[in-house]
């Protein structure tokens, strides 16, 4: 069996795979680059998926053991960055993967052997945090969007 995906590895893979809006592509042609658990300060467009916690598991007390039985609720954060001349680019891509990760019901987004998805719902709409000194030094646009993810977690 594969080594199963970190959360955060496993969104950057689901999303690498989905259509965005017209003229953007993850990683090809080199327009958007994606980053796991990171979002270094160059390139300029880019868009970062951060683990930021989550909350207790659910019991489902199937008659298993606890660990066997328990789905994690587990949080993340997209953070979509884009230059300053760039600021309907960065909107697009928000909402395209607001488009692509809201509402997974019960899919492996990977293929068959990774992790198994109950519900993948966003904690609120897609926010513009703005451009200046407090969001980016380099006066970039940037926006932000939490999710929960109900999962069997693979690593048990």
């Amino acid at each position: 069996m594969p080594t199963p995906l970190s959360l955060d590895a496993e969104i950057t893979t689901y999303l690498q795979s989905q259509a965005l809006p017209v003229g953007l592509n993850f990683n090809g042609a080199g327009t958007i680059n994606l980053f796991a658990s990171t979002l270094p300060d160059s390139p300029d467009v880019a868009v970062g998926v951060h683990l930021t916690g989550g909350m207790l598991p659910v019991m489902t007390l199937t008659g298993l053991s606890a660990t066997e039985s328990a789905i994690d609720r587990s949080t993340f954060q997209i953070v979509v960055r884009v230059a300053p001349d760039q600021y309907t680019t960065g909107n697009a891509l928000i909402q395209g993967i607001y488009k692509s990760l809201q509402g997974i019901i019960e899919t492996r987004i990977n293929g068959g052997t990774n992790t198994l998805f109950h519900l993948i719902t966003a904690l609120q709409p897609p926010v513009y945090l703005g451009r200046g000194e407090n969001v980016d030094k380099r006066q970039r646009h940037v926006w932000s969007q939490n999710y929960l993810a109900w999962i069997d977690d693979p690593f048990r």
